[in-house]
């Protein structure tokens, strides 16, 4: 995998309590690093301008600052962090929790009925 830090414009990112998210290109899905899919790229925001980016093969183009958060808030479970308080961020905080949970698929369903 090629791992490289990418620069975002200052407070353009969220971080989430799923820190890790992989994201499959052909698809265009977002998965927390987890949840068994097999995602060929990998994106850990370190701050709210810097992104890790690993990649099976070379990257043109990444998903937004927008998608990224957007998916971040989704896929975490209680909380995540932004370094300003806007309408977006409050938008994101809507966001935290709406999509299907994915520790059902990594613990049980029947040990955690969400």
């Amino acid at each position: 995998m090629h791992w490289r830090v990418q620069p975002l414009e200052s407070r353009s990112l969220i971080l989430g309590d799923v820190a890790v998210l992989q994201f499959e290109r052909k698809a265009k899905k977002f998965a927390i690093a987890y949840d068994g899919m097999d995602g060929n790229r990998v994106f850990l925001p370190l701050s709210h301008n810097l992104l890790i980016v690993g990649s099976c093969e070379p990257v043109k183009t990444l998903p937004s600052a927008h998608e990224i958060n957007y998916h971040s808030a989704a896929l975490s479970i209680e909380y995540f962090v932004t370094s300003r308080n806007t309408d977006q961020e409050k938008a994101y905080h809507e966001i935290l929790r709406s999509q299907a949970l994915k520790f059902p698929q990594v613990f049980g369903q029947e040990e955690y009925d969400i």
